[in-house]
């Protein structure tokens, strides 16, 4: 598998889906005004009301602006796990998250205000808002299942003298502070981000939500192995034909053509020798072969079709790595 993913979201349905739903439901609740139906919390919504509803929606709406765009761009930084996972069991990963934290973070809910938040100061009342504990369950599976590409060392404090020998070199590398810093620290700032950015109820609920994340993958939270989404396979685009494959196809369609040529003229020379003999002669089936088709070298016509170009970055990092 090449590490640049393809551009744009062309063979990404799932995660063009997650950004549209991401941006248009917090701005079409906006303009209707009906954004307080995503706000969940356990007084008075829960607790004295009893609108249990709010517990299944409010995760396809963020209440602030900021937290939209955030939660946009993670959707987007996603789209390697749908490359990896395809588009299929991302989905189902996706629901079953949604699914399993919405019943963890409701639980867990009410144990705490059930024990410890018979306190008013101690009680837990406010939840996270947007699709916040579903990005922290596939943190988990991110961070376990995309490959790191590349990362670099900032030194933020070092020796002050210079060294005179290979051994006050090994010492001062010790003594010195670095930041590590790899192709996923983008990813990171915008987690912390957001995390930081609901306060205390973005920190709880993204604990348990990367547990959850954590229990799915390990198999203690069933459904991903055994269990897909019924009735989507024929809505879930594959994406358009690589050129790899256009080139094996396309060869493969002219030696099969090359081979039919070869077999009608051999059937005709053979017709025209024997003339005596009227019995009907057997032609392949349109499609067929008689001799093996040679596909080892499929792709050669296409320049570059062994492997994609590498974009600029990647050429300008190979430099240095050289």
């Amino acid at each position: 598998m090449s590490m640049e993913p393809p551009v744009g979201l062309t063979a990404m349905p799932v995660t063009k889906l997650a950004m549209i739903t991401t941006l248009v439901v917090p701005l079409v609740a906006s303009i209707a005004s009906y954004k307080h139906i995503f706000l969940l919390q356990y007084d008075p919504f829960l607790q004295t009301y009893h609108q249990y509803y709010r517990l299944l929606i409010f995760q396809f709406c963020a209440i602030n602006e900021s937290d939209t765009v955030i939660l946009a761009l993670i959707w987007y930084l996603f789209r390697h796990l749908e490359r990896l996972l395809g588009s299929h069991k991302y989905l189902t990963l996706i629901v079953l998250s949604w699914a399993y934290t919405t019943l963890g973070i409701w639980g867990l809910n009410l144990i705490w205000n059930a024990f410890i938040g018979q306190y008013k100061w101690l009680q837990w009342n406010n939840f996270s808002t947007g699709s916040l504990p579903i990005v922290l369950s596939l943190v988990h599976f991110y961070k376990e299942y995309t490959p790191q590409i590349y990362e670099w060392n900032i030194r933020l404090l070092g020796p002050r003298g210079g060294a005179s020998s290979h051994n006050d070199n090994k010492r001062e590398d010790k003594s010195a502070v670095e930041w590590k810093i790899n192709d996923q620290f983008l990813l990171n700032g915008l987690i912390l981000l957001l995390i930081l950015n609901q306060g205390f109820a973005g920190i709880l609920c993204g604990f348990i939500s990367w547990m959850c994340g954590i229990f799915i993958d390990k198999g203690l939270l069933p459904g991903l192995d055994h269990w897909r989404i019924p009735f989507v396979s024929y809505f879930i685009s594959q994406g358009p034909p690589t050129r790899a494959n256009v080139a094996i196809a396309a060869n493969a369609a002219t030696n099969t053509a090359a081979a039919r040529a070869t077999v009608e003229a051999a059937t005709a020379a053979t017709g025209n020798g024997n003339t005596g003999n009227s019995g009907p002669t057997s032609l392949p089936l349109r499609g067929s072969s008689t001799t093996p088709t040679n596909t080892s070298n499929a792709g050669d016509d296409e320049p570059g079709a062994d492997e994609p170009a590498r974009p600029l970055g990647v050429q300008f990092l190979d430099t240095f790595r050289r």
